[in-house]
């Protein structure tokens, strides 16, 4: 998971799974999938703490687990262990928290609208081997052959085989993959 911290509204934040957004006088957190938003006075004062207890509740929160704060919202015979997912109920994140978290994802990638899976039977076939690569540049000691021709290299150095790069060349680069 990467974490971003954001300190104004309106911040770039797309390609991050989740965003810490630092706000001044906010009180409390607020946390969900898309996020957590806190105090950045809060977040500030607890950088060296070991324990950041409203910030591991938000983050519990865009994990997907529910808030305990009102008595309907916890189970029937209570909690067998305290959870920091009710707020004040824990200073710590614990194991009842950790197993939590483990079912609420077991019951989330079983969603197949939200992770489609691949049937074992697909006809899905990869056409990248077969197909015609074309480049903007292509460094005339090395090969955009190289692209699919199978082979993985060991390392950064490897030359057992023919290799794609585009140096010297600046600017934006692409490479183009097309169906034979």
């Amino acid at each position: 998971m990467r974490i971003l911290i954001i300190p104004i509204p309106g911040a770039l934040i797309s390609g991050y799974d989740m965003y810490l957004w630092a706000t001044a006088n906010f009180g409390g957190g607020a946390g969900g999938d898309w996020g957590q938003r806190m105090s950045d006075n809060y977040i500030l004062s607890t950088l060296n703490n070991h324990e950041i207890e409203i910030t591991e509740h938000e983050i519990g929160q865009g994990f997907g687990l529910p808030d305990f704060y009102e008595p309907q919202d916890r189970p029937p015979g209570g909690f067998p262990l305290p959870t920091i997912m009710w707020a004040g109920n824990s200073a710590t994140i614990t194991n009842w928290d950790v197993w939590m978290l483990r079912y609420t994802w077991s019951q989330l990638k079983q969603d197949t609208a939200r992770f489609p899976t691949v049937p074992q039977d697909s006809t899905l076939t990869n056409i990248a081997a077969n197909a015609a690569v074309t480049a903007s540049y292509c460094s005339s000691w090395e090969s955009s052959g190289a692209l699919n021709d199978g082979f993985q290299p060991a390392h950064s150095n490897d030359r057992e085989h023919a290799v794609y790069g585009n140096w010297p060349e600046t600017g934006q680069q692409w490479v183009q993959y097309s169906a034979p």
